[in-house]
C-alpha cells in the first residue's frame, strides 16, 4: 500500500498517522505516549521504516524508526552528538540519515551553534559533518543527488534563508529565500520545494533551483484550498504532498500537488489531526 506518514503535535501528545494514499484513509500507527517531542520524519525507497527524531525532557535525544505496518519503535541512535535533533532526510546516493541539530537543548544560548550530524542507519554510529557559524533556528534538510546539503533556517528577524553545505570542503554559502517563513523543504530530482504558510496571503508551495532561484513564476502552488500547510513530502510517484491543519473551514487535509503545473487534488480531508509536524511517503 503506497502511504503518507503524518507526526501529529496532537495537543502535546504526538502521535504518528498512517494514510493510504489511493483513499484517504487514516489510521494511528504510533499512539501518544510513546514519543516526547518529535520533529522531523522522513523515508528512503531501500528501508521499510519510518524515522524520526524526537528529543524527550529527561534529556533522551535520539533518531528512532517505527515500523510501517506494526507502529512499534525501535532507537537507532541516541545522545552522542545529538542535543536537539530537528529535521532529518535520507542521503539519496550514501543512504545515510542526515540530522540538523539545533544544538541549544537547555534554551538559547548565544554559544550555540547548529550542526549536521551523519547517521547511519543500520549501525547508528554518528559522524559530525559540519558546524554552522551562527545561531539560527532550524526547520528542514535536504540532500542532493551530488551530496550538496541543504538547510532551511529562520532567521527570526526576516525572511528565511537556506544554507548550502558541501561537506567535502566543509564549505556553507547562504541563500536568501525573500518568500516569508518557510516551516518545511524537501529535495527531488535537482529541485527544492518548501512550504509557506504565509505564502502569498494563503499557504504556499515555491519550488527552487538548486543555486535558491524560484523555478516559474512565484509559487508552485498558492491559495487554492490551502490555507496554512506546514509540512511537506515527495513520493516515489512524483507528486508532491501537503499537510494543511486548516484547510476547508478548519477541517484540515492532505494534498497532493503536481510538481510542474501546481495542481492541488485533495488526498484526505477531513483531517483527524491537529497539528501536523512531519510527512513522508512510501
Amino acid at each position: 500500500m503506497a502511504s503518507l506518514f503524518l507526526l501529529d503535535g496532537n495537543g502535546g501528545s504526538p502521535r504518528m498517522i498512517k494514510v493510504d494514499r489511493a483513499t484517504g484513509g487514516e489510521t494511528v500507527l504510533v499512539a501518544p505516549g510513546v514519543m516526547a517531542n518529535p520533529h522531523g520524519l522522513a523515508t528512503t525507497p531501500t528501508l521499510p521504516d519510518v524515522y524520526f527524531t524526537d528529543d524527550a525532557p529527561a534529556g533522551l535525544r535520539v533518531v528512532a524508526r517505527a515500523n510501517a505496518t506494526t507502529g512499534v519503535v525501535t532507537v537507532v541512535s541516541q545522545n552522542g552528538n545529538l542535543n536537539t535533533p530537528k529535521a532529518l532526510t535520507f542521503g539519496p546516493s550514501d543512504g545515510k540519515i542526515y540530522v540538523v541539530d539545533d544544538a541549544d537543548f537547555n534554551g538559547p544560548s548565544s554559544s550555540a551553534r547548529p550542526f549536521i550530524v551523519r547517521i547511519d542507519p543500520v549501525t547508528g554510529q554518528q559522524t559530525l559533518v559540519h558546524t554552522f557559524s551562527f545561531s539560527d533556528s532550524a526547520r528542514g534538510i535536504a540532500v542532493s543527488s551530488g551530496g550538496l546539503i541543504y538547510v532551511l533556517f529562520n532567521s527570526g528577524v526576516g525572511a528565511d534563508f537556506l544554507e548550502r553545505v558541501d561537506p567535502v570542503d566543509n564549505t556553507e554559502n547562504s541563500i536568501n529565500l525573500n518568500t516569508g517563513h518557510a516551516t518545511d523543504m524537501v529535495a527531488s530530482a535537482g529541485y527544492l520545494y518548501t512550504v509557506d504558510p504565509n505564502g502569498s496571503q494563503d499557504g504556499a508551495v515555491v519550488k527552487w533551483d538548486g543555486n535558491g532561484q524560484q523555478v516559474g513564476n512565484g509559487w508552485l502552488s498558492s491559495g487554492g484550498n490551502l490555507v496554512d500547510p506546514t509540512t511537506i513530502a515527495f513520493a516515489g510517484d512524483n507528486f508532491v504532498y501537503v499537510a494543511d491543519r486548516n484547510a476547508f473551514l478548519g477541517q484540515g487535509a492532505i494534498f497532493r500537488i503536481d510538481p510542474t503545473s501546481g495542481a492541488q487534488v485533495t488526498i484526505s480531508s477531513p483531517g483527524t489531526f491537529t497539528n501536523p509536524i512531519g510527512l513522508a511517503a512510501k
